[in-house]
């Protein structure tokens, strides 16, 4: 036998239960959202440096497997480096010490989108400003003269910067600070 359901027994929502839940709602995503983006800038930040890491790492031993330089090439004007092959044979007139080629790679800090802009800040070694480093075929830093040389990165939307500091003998770490 089909049994009846009685409706009037039934209880729902008010409006006034459902407003509340809205609220509660509108309340979690309005403090949650500013959280959400400042993890975004921070892990931008630390992308952008763990791919100068690694592109520091990769120059090192690149140089170590065919047992030539290797230069990263900063340019801070364009928030940019590159990586690429030091040929001192070879005179450069326009000042680039990538250029000519073989240029292993080129990466580009300050792109602008959801992760904010990580710009590079200096680099420095013991005597002051520098504008590059090189690795020799031992894998330990030809140039500059005075390491340790010291990359820093900032976001200042994540509010914090992240310094890569290479040691004479190539060792790499990286350590944050927050000044922006």
């Amino acid at each position: 036998m089909i049994k009846m359901i009685n409706l009037k027994n039934t209880k729902g929502v008010t409006l006034t239960e459902l407003m509340i839940v809205v609220a509660i709602i509108a309340i979690v995503a309005v403090t949650g959202v500013p959280m959400v983006q400042n993890s975004r800038y921070h892990l931008n930040l630390r992308e952008k440096t763990q791919t100068l890491v690694r592109d520091l790492r990769t120059a090192q031993s690149l140089a170590v497997k065919e047992n030539m330089t290797y230069k990263i090439a900063f340019d801070i004007a364009a928030d940019s480096y590159r990586v690429c092959k030091d040929n001192p044979a070879i005179a450069n007139n326009a000042g680039d010490p990538c250029d000519p080629p073989p240029v292993v790679a080129t990466r580009l800090l300050a792109t602008e989108g959801m992760g904010g802009v990580v710009t590079l800040v200096s680099v420095v070694d013991g005597g002051g400003n520098q504008t590059s480093i090189s690795f020799g075929g031992s894998g330990y830093v030809t140039a500059p003269a005075n390491p340790p040389l010291t990359v820093t990165l900032q976001s200042c939307q994540a509010g914090e910067r992240m310094q890569v500091q290479v040691q004479r003998i190539g060792g790499i770490q990286t350590t944050t600070t927050k000044p922006c």
